[in-house]
């Protein structure tokens, strides 16, 4: 699993629930840094991406790179920005949790599209 997100609160949160339902968590705290993984050789079950990482590259970029090397691993978008949701569309497959969610929503979406 690739975690990108910029918030380093939100992104512990998150990983310590992922690793606690069994997934290998790989975090980015930015673009620059989700890329480079990305180009490492390894394997994902899913990414799981915020959309505004406060850099030139958003969530959508970093999506599109991933889908280019792991087009058919699926990709879940994370956002407290209104009305983005529709922009999400644009990355299949794809779903959507508007922040804040809770974390069974992020695992029970998981569950649907990764395994």
């Amino acid at each position: 699993m690739l975690l990108v997100e910029d918030d380093p609160l939100v992104s512990l949160l998150i990983r310590e629930e992922l690793e606690a339902c069994g997934y290998d968590v790989t975090c980015a705290g930015t673009a620059r840094e989700a890329l480079r993984a990305i180009e490492e050789p390894r394997s994902f079950e899913a990414l799981v991406t915020d959309i505004d990482l406060g850099g030139p590259t958003d969530g959508f970029g970093v999506a599109r790179c991933f889908r280019a090397v792991y087009p058919e691993i699926p990709v879940v978008f994370i956002s407290g920005a209104p009305g983005i949701r529709y922009r999400t569309e644009a990355v299949k497959p794809s779903s959507f949790l508007a922040k804040p969610f809770v974390m069974t929503q992020l695992t029970e979406t998981l569950g649907r599209v990764a395994h």
